[in-house]
């Protein structure tokens, strides 16, 4: 909600997208160092080119453009001084990270699009996987060809991958082989014939092992002896097929799958056993994968997928984190229009995000909106305006449609303002702080109305209006709810003992047949609208305080968001717990937004601490 103030495992989470995105993925990534940290090199399927720094969570550098069609494949070399990435025309260019530049470009390198590319250990050669039925090996002291195999009439996959060593490559083909090919002699090796039932789709060299690991459509995973060329061990059953991408750690520790059902399993490699299968963690199918080593020296692995990429730490076998570049610190609040079509966040970077529900993809971004974290936003009815409040004291109006500012109001407050709220058909704007004092502000004259001084001077930490009767909520930072008549502009009575603690949150049901709030005392309260008693008490609703919640439009049902990674539907009408989801953004839960599309259907828009970004369809 706009006006809310927010400070493991994912065994079976809900059906829904994720998108913390602004650039969408081609689901093609690479894992390197570059100054003792590890990087990861992003394709875009814009055509841009990402390097992120893993540890840290930030956009490291994006090459923007530079390619004319679509990017197919990336590559770099471990050290990430040379970047190579390939496009659907054939063409590749060779990038020098280090001066962000470019090296050389191979312009005819192949006569279809770039399927694969990988660099040689010592960076002495660059391979190039083509639809045209070639893979071709390139010097890159002389860029010059050092040889080209020919497929004859058999189709390449995505399946390919070189030894460590340099001496030898692994393809899969359409025809369900698998075919070695010796670099330095510039032959073909050995081939084995039907090694999986269906196409394969990937294959690895395991470091400092004879061994080639390959998945398939067939959904099995193989593991093959490269000294006699024969299978060593077969696994099935686990994952949906096809089993779309794997990647082996340097240790041979940890085996890492990735489905076109969007699932994520983690092995234990040497005992040939599942260590835990994640479903439907990146809703599409996950197109790469690549496993390291942090500063820590513990081992993490990194999926790919059209929209998104995951972190995991292997050791716990959990999320990490997502990367992101449209917020780079916790998302603190978030609006849903009234359509449906528009989420709006704020986070404690300053900037505001605006993002298109239906074609998941990123409107528009307000750099630096604020000089401060932004605490609050309220979005009109139409959808055409945005109010945004902030710890830097100040208002401000921002046009969606125009992508611009309208008006800013500075030194709002004396203190952090903490909620803001619309009324009276958006023609005023609500805001409250720290420094206790409620603020009306006529939106169409752009000037202060009225400044109220809560009782007792109490903090406001939350708001929310009753657009039928024009009465304001707001929430204390000691735990009580005070009433206000916006047209009198008075207060109207307190309850002072709402909550133990911080309200971080207040909502009023669409028919004012209730409001709810919720508090870091871990509780969730039902309050009647006329009476202004209370009906019923969540209590310990979750184990580490409610930051953030919203309601369905119909006020039967409560969606509320923690710090302890979970998000709960409870049923106003029953009092009960209808369902609740764990670790659904693997980070704290910081902002909660909700919009009902059908009957038992629900898109739930949620902020994380990591400054991720989730939006869901959930059933209940």
């Amino acid at each position: 909600m706009g006006n809310c103030k927010s400070a493991a495992d994912v065994d079976k989470p809900i059906y829904g997208q994720k998108f913390p995105k602004a650039f969408e993925f081609s689901g093609l990534g690479t894992l390197a160092t570059f100054e003792e940290k590890d990087v990861y090199v992003i394709a875009g399927k814009n055509s841009d080119i990402e390097v992120w720094d893993v540890t840290a969570k930030k956009l490291v550098f994006r090459f923007q453009e530079p390619h004319e069609s679509e990017l197919t494949a990336v590559a770099a070399t471990e050290n990430c001084q040379f970047i190579a990435s390939g496009d659907s025309n054939g063409g590749v260019i060779l990038w020098d990270f280090y001066r962000k530049t470019t090296i050389t470009r191979f312009d005819n390198a192949h006569s279809d699009s770039i399927i694969r590319l990988a660099f040689t250990k010592e960076a002495e050669y660059l391979a190039m996987l083509s639809n045209d039925k070639s893979l071709s090996f390139w010097k890159l002291q002389s860029n010059a060809l050092h040889h080209r195999f020919y497929l004859e009439e058999n189709e390449p996959t995505k399946a390919f991958d070189l030894s460590k060593d340099a001496k030898m490559a692994v393809l899969g083909l359409e025809d369900k082989s698998l075919s070695f090919w010796k670099i330095q002699e510039k032959e073909p090796g050995p081939r084995i014939a039907n090694a999986h039932s269906e196409p394969i789709t990937a294959a690895v060299f395991v470091p400092d092992l004879p061994s080639v690991v390959s998945a398939s459509e067939d959904g099995t995973i193989a593991v093959w002896s490269t000294a006699e060329f024969a299978i060593n061990y077969r696994i099935s059953n686990v994952q949906a097929k096809p089993v779309r991408s794997i990647s082996v750690s340097n240790d041979a520790k940890f085996l890492v799958s990735g489905s076109d059902d969007s699932s994520v399993a983690i092995w234990d490699f040497p005992e040939k056993s599942l260590l835990k299968h994640f479903e439907k963690v990146h809703f599409d199918p996950v197109e790469s994968i690549a496993i390291g080593r942090d500063s820590y020296n513990k081992p993490f692995a990194i999926t790919s997928s059209k929209q998104m990429a995951i972190v995991w730490d292997l050791e716990n076998k959990t999320i990490s984190t997502r990367l992101a570049n449209e917020h780079t610190g916790p998302v603190i609040t978030l609006a849903i229009s009234d359509d449906g079509e528009v989420m709006v966040s704020g986070s404690a970077d300053g900037n505001i995000a605006i993002r298109k529900v239906k074609d998941r993809k990123p409107y528009h971004v307000f750099e630096s909106a604020h000089n401060g974290a932004v605490n609050s936003l309220a979005l009109g009815h139409d959808s055409g305006f945005i109010a945004s409040a902030s710890a830097d004291r100040s208002l401000a109006l921002w046009s969606i449609h125009e992508k611009k500012l309208v008006r800013r109001f500075e030194e709002a407050h004396q203190k952090s303002i903490t909620s803001v709220a619309l009324a009276k058909k958006d023609t005023v704007m609500i805001s409250g702080g720290l420094d206790g004092v409620l603020g009306i502000w006529s939106i169409e004259k752009f000037e202060l109305m009225q400044r109220l001084e809560s009782p007792n001077g109490r903090s406001i930490t939350s708001l929310a209006v009753a657009k039928k009767s024009n009465i304001i909520f707001s929430g204390g930072s000691d735990g009580s709810i005070t009433l206000w008549d916006l047209t009198q502009q008075r207060v109207l009575r307190t309850l002072d003992k709402a909550h133990e603690s911080d309200v971080t949150c207040i909502v009023v049901c669409s028919n004012s047949s209730c409001f709810v709030s919720c508090s870091t005392d871990n509780s969730i309260a039902v309050w009647n609208f006329k009476s202004k008693k209370l009906v019923h008490r969540f209590e310990e609703a979750v184990t580490r305080g409610v930051t953030t919640l919203d309601l369905t439009e119909d006020g039967q049902h409560i969606i509320a968001g923690s710090p302890d990674r979970s998000f709960s539907i409870w049923s106003i009408k029953t009092k009960k717990l209808v369902q609740r989801f764990d670790n659904t953004q693997g980070t704290e839960i910081t902002a909660i937004a909700v919009k009902k599309e059908k009957k038992t259907t629900l898109t739930v828009g949620i902020g994380g601490q990591d400054s991720s970004l989730g939006l869901w369809k959930v059933g209940y």
